[in-house]
């Protein structure tokens, strides 16, 4: 049985120097080849090249989507341990009820009364379902990482 070799099939009809067979030809019965269509305009450099294109662009668009939620700190919470458990746990419940639902915003995206009306609006909307202590830590959250008034 004959052995198929591979060769490239150039842009330009010729005999491949890999075989000696011509592209998507046959040199008589004995011998077959199974081209490979590697055109100088999609070859392996330009795939990769695109490729390449492809994963900056992917992720220039995640990191559009990613939001910068500060971690709490000890200066954040004006050295009060109690205050920086608290702040911790108003960040975990930002990331985890509202990013539910829609894109997170930055803490430093409003001020504070902006904070409490959204948060409120979110409430009485029955868009999230928080008590009242998870209501405080997680305003207590937003409105000390934006680091405004």
């Amino acid at each position: 049985m004959p052995v198929p070799r591979l060769h490239r099939r150039d842009a330009e009809p010729q005999r491949s120097p890999e075989c000696g067979i011509p592209p998507g030809g046959s040199e008589g019965p004995t011998e077959t080849c199974l081209c490979v269509s590697a055109s100088p305009r999609w070859g392996p450099d330009r795939v990769s090249r695109m490729g390449s294109v492809l994963l900056v662009l992917g992720l220039a668009a995640l990191a559009g989507c990613a939001v910068r939620l500060p971690e709490p700190t000890r200066e954040m919470a004006g050295g009060d341990d109690a205050r920086l458990a608290e702040l911790r746990q108003g960040r975990s419940l930002y990331a985890a009820k509202c990013a539910g639902c829609h894109a997170l915003k930055e803490p430093a995206a409003h001020a504070d009364a902006e904070w409490r009306r959204e948060v409120d609006e979110m409430i009485r909307l029955k868009k999230v379902r928080l008590g009242t202590e998870d209501r405080e830590r997680l305003l207590l959250y937003l409105t000390t990482a934006n680091a405004r008034e």
